[in-house]
């Protein structure tokens, strides 16, 4: 993926609120990479990224 559109994913998710610095890294490159995270944590679901519900 092109560094600019990388860019722009980071900057997307680093001003939502109520997630984990780590959790909207995993958002920015799930979005520039279009990946789907595996996931039971609520928080992400806020974000425009595919996800698939994790069982604990």
């Amino acid at each position: 993926m092109a560094p600019r559109l990388r860019a722009a994913a980071l900057r997307r998710a680093r001003h939502a609120t109520g997630t984990f610095p780590f959790d909207r890294l995993l958002v920015a490159q799930a979005q520039s990479e279009s990946l789907v995270l595996v996931t039971a944590d609520a928080a992400i679901q806020p974000y425009d990224v595919e996800t698939l519900p994790a069982t604990t």
